[in-house]
């Protein structure tokens, strides 16, 4: 917390030290025991420091500490969430704490409730606010306020894209999302695309949604607005007869799908089921058919955008045309594709694979939603999902019966034994056991896995931290990807990329970076050196 060093020295030839005494703020410093460090709260006490440190193996090190009795203090006061956005204070805390400590412990559970920010801030007399935790503390109540429910958020001016200066007054009396995005953030403007589906279905004269732009100058944000989608783009994709038309007839039929606004569905295809154009148009929308591949094109759209004017599009899309070609071809201003959905015939789904997977492989790598029809609890739907999660991790997956009702299959039988001590993953389970846990991770929570991976090292994740995984096929030998978690190991350092380790670990549920939310981390008590398995590549179906 604390900047520049404030003490240093050697160890001597009699593994003795000692520092001149000096007065100090009391406040969070940092100590440094070769190259580990460690956040500390310390007061004006003589601190002693006794033991053997093991530099190599920092885990194994025996020390102890006297003088830092209000440190140890503290940790009693430590959240047990640790996911920032969760995790809070005890009020307990209330009386217990002098103003410094009260500053130290905001800093070192750096939580982001505002209640136990300002509960801690309020123990601190104003003319006590001089440590730097105790200034950092000031500016993080600051912050939060302006982000609690309930708050008033500041009156601001912005232009818009026609030039006129409205200001959020002038929103007084309805329901405003405020969205802020940016030109160079690919997620920002993904979530726009979504904000837009919802826009779509909740349309009210009470209700506004604003995106303000974060860019540096007017060019880029007003690029942005040109190509952002105002005209939403659904695709529906799937072999022949997997249920496609099925899918769309009764979705644009259904309540929660109408807009005001003409829809224009687009199929390439024709199949069994087709579309009766005289009722849908009770449903303000039009059907155009596409026979040939190099007709779907920007000029046919562009066509289609002039005739119908529509303010929705749901294209049925021929799975033997190519969708990557669709997905990057220009489109008529202000279209984009925000949401794409594969449908499958349970029934014929391993004939596919068989036979057809670069092609399913394909449909599903950018799928939003994969829906398998005509599913039954004969089928190994557990292996069918794999096969989609190990492609594309985010897919919403549904299986829906003949008769339209969804099958959960999360009770599938399991290779191995949950209720175990350590539950040991063997090589051909570990594709099973990554997308189950991905799905189920309330089930392995507090729960030690031994398994064989390699080691990967990424300058995303946290020094302590690598991730030992495998190799998945997705479609065939040319076409991997490395599957796995993240692990906290504090040699880590050490590992050799690439090389094979056993790790034995404690599953934990938390927040990461590397995530960009909560997920799964490995708490390694042991890695050791292992031997590549004979079949290195994992197979998910």
């Amino acid at each position: 917390m604390n900047e520049g060093v404030v003490l240093s020295c050697i160890i001597g030839t009699n593994n003795t030290f000692s520092t001149d005494e000096i007065n100090i703020i009391p406040d969070v410093y940092k100590l440094y025991l070769g190259e580990t460090e460690q956040n500390i709260y310390l007061e004006n006490n003589p601190v002693t420091i006794n033991g053997y440190f093991d530099e190599k193996n920092p885990e194994q090190s025996s020390l102890s500490f006297t003088g830092i009795d209000p440190f140890l203090t503290l940790q009693n006061y430590m959240p047990a969430e640790k996911d920032p956005d969760i995790a809070t204070i005890s009020t307990s805390v209330k009386g217990k704490l002098t103003p410094s400590m009260a500053s130290a412990l905001a800093y070192l559970a750096d939580v982001n409730d505002y209640q136990s920010n300002k509960m801690l801030l309020d123990m601190i007399p104003e003319q006590d606010r001089k440590s730097l935790s105790a200034k950092w503390l000031v500016n993080r109540v600051e912050i939060l306020s302006h982000q609690i429910i309930g708050a008033e958020c500041p009156d601001f001016t912005f232009t818009d894209a026609n030039g006129k200066n409205v200001s959020l007054k002038d929103f007084r009396g309805k329901i405003v999302v405020l969205d802020f995005c940016a030109s160079w953030c690919g997620p920002c403007r993904k979530e726009m695309r979504s904000m837009l589906t919802i826009y779509n279905e909740l349309k009210a004269d009470d209700l506004e949604f604003i995106s303000v732009s974060l860019d540096d100058s007017e060019a880029k944000w007003r690029k942005m607005l040109d190509e952002e989608v105002r005209v939403a783009v659904y695709v529906v994709t799937g072999f022949l007869e997997s249920g496609k038309t099925t899918f769309l007839n009764y979705t644009m039929r259904q309540d929660y799908f109408q807009i005001p606004d003409t829809t224009l569905v687009i199929t390439t295809e024709e199949g069994e089921e087709e579309y009766d154009k005289e009722e849908l148009k009770k449903y303000n929308t039009a059907v155009e058919v596409i026979e040939e591949e190099e007709d779907l094109n920007f000029d046919t759209l562009k066509y289609l955008e002039k005739r119908y004017h529509p303010d929705r599009v749901l294209i049925e899309f021929n799975p033997f045309w190519s969708l990557g070609k669709l997905e990057t071809m220009k489109m008529p201003r202000g279209w984009g594709i925000i949401q794409e959905i594969v449908t499958v015939d349970s029934s014929c789904f391993q004939i596919y694979m068989n036979n057809m997977k670069s092609l399913f492989v394909e449909m599903v790598r950018n799928a939003d939603m994969v829906i398998f029809n005509r599913a039954s609890q004969e089928l190994p739907l557990a292996n069918f999902r794999r096969s989609v999660k190990v492609v594309n991790q985010a897919a919403e997956i549904i299986f829906e019966q003949e008769g339209g009702g969804i099958i959960d299959i999360f009770e599938d039988q399991l290779p191995y034994d949950l209720d175990q001590e350590v539950i040991d993953i063997a090589p051909e389970d570990y594709g099973i056991w990554y997308v189950d846990m991905m799905d189920n991770l309330e089930d392995y929570v507090g729960k030690t896995v031994r398994y064989s991976g390699q080691v990967l090292k990424s300058r995303d994740l946290e020094a302590g931290f690598f991730v030992p995984g495998r190799m998945a096929m997705t479609c065939c030998a040319d076409d991997t990807q490395f599957i796995g978690y993240v692990c906290k190991w504090p040699d880590s350092k050490r590992l050799k990329m690439g090389s094979w380790v056993t790790v034995t670990a404690k599953i934990a549920e938390e927040y990461m970076e590397v995530y960009r939310d909560k997920g799964p981390v490995l708490y390694a008590s042991e890695v050791v050196p292992a031997e590549k398995p004979e079949q290195e590549l994992v197979y998910c179906n």
